[in-house]
């Protein structure tokens, strides 16, 4: 049984902002709830009030910005993204993430903002979002400001975002033409199921193959999403090979701070993320050089 809470349902992001900043502390802003209502029925959330903001017009779009860029409005659910990406090469990537979260109700449900914002170290999204350099549109006050969603997060449930501020929406750059994308769970079952360790990387290569910028990030390896910038200097430097490979992988699993628990040891983890950055890379690489060729 739910806790009792005092529910309002916000119709425009201004009544969202009067109701958080008139009602805090010990309010929660929802559009999915998937994650919130487990919590509050098992007594680990009790929030006083509860706003929904799934009705604010703005928050449910999902478009393509004069530069050609993602903008996810905070009500976009995972499955919307999940299908719009799937049909459009530039975003595919995003696409794997979201198939990668809960089951499809649960998707049909949950929101990529929420995602974002529920801030756990084994959010399936968060890796990938990061590696595309997306960015969170925090409104408050009838001011927006855009902050990277790896500044975001500073720890386990934890964000900047203010008391009287919410998440506006996520928006994500424009991919360079010629970019492969990867995302990689390893998890014990294989689905439905919360990610062991992921990585997630981005590579943009020119017209001779060579690599132009990377970008890697492991999840579920730290009380944060890891970017593992030294790794991305590697590939832009010296390109990307066995050896490089093999520098990269232990690179990023020094960078690690996983975890012991039920699904697997601290140092199991680290040496699944050996593994799993190498593949992400080489998936991506390929994937890149697919893009040129079409």
């Amino acid at each position: 049984m739910l806790p009792r809470f005092e529910y309002i349902h916000a119709k425009t992001l201004g009544e969202a902002i009067r109701a958080i900043s008139a009602k805090a502390p010990g309010i929660e802003i929802f559009a999915g709830g998937t994650d919130l209502f487990v919590e509050m029925k098992q007594g680990e959330s009790q929030p006083r009030v509860l706003v929904d903001i799934k009705s604010i017009p703005e928050l449910s779009q999902l478009s393509i910005d004069s530069n050609g860029g993602l903008n996810l409005g905070a009500a976009v659910t995972i499955a919307e993204l999940e299908y719009w990406a799937a049909k459009h090469k530039d975003w595919s990537g995003l696409s794997i993430s979201a198939r990668n979260i809960g089951s499809e109700q649960v998707r049909n449900r949950a929101t990529i903002v929420g995602n974002v914002c529920r801030a756990s170290p084994a959010a399936d999204m968060v890796p990938m979002l990061i590696a595309m350099g997306a960015q969170v549109e925090i409104f408050g006050s009838g001011n927006s400001t855009l902050l990277p969603v790896e500044d975001f997060i500073v720890g386990p449930r934890q964000t900047t975002l203010k008391p009287d501020e919410l998440v506006k929406s996520l928006r994500i750059p424009k991919p360079s033409s010629i970019t492969g994308t990867a995302f990689i769970k390893h998890s014990q079952r294989r689905a439905m199921d919360v990610s062991i360790v992921s990585a997630a990387a981005t590579i943009t290569i020119n017209n001779t193959d060579e690599i132009k910028s990377a970008r890697i990030v492991l999840g579920a390896a730290a009380p944060t999403p890891i970017r593992v910038a030294e790794a991305e200097t590697i590939l832009s430097s010296e390109g990307l090979t066995e050896q490089t490979l093999e520098q990269i992988a232990k690179l990023a699993s020094a960078k690690a701070r996983p975890i012991t628990d039920f699904r697997g040891t601290k140092n199991y983890r680290l040496k699944i993320i050996e593994i799993l950055v190498q593949r992400a890379l080489k998936q991506a690489w390929q994937n890149a050089k697919q893009t040129k060729e079409i």
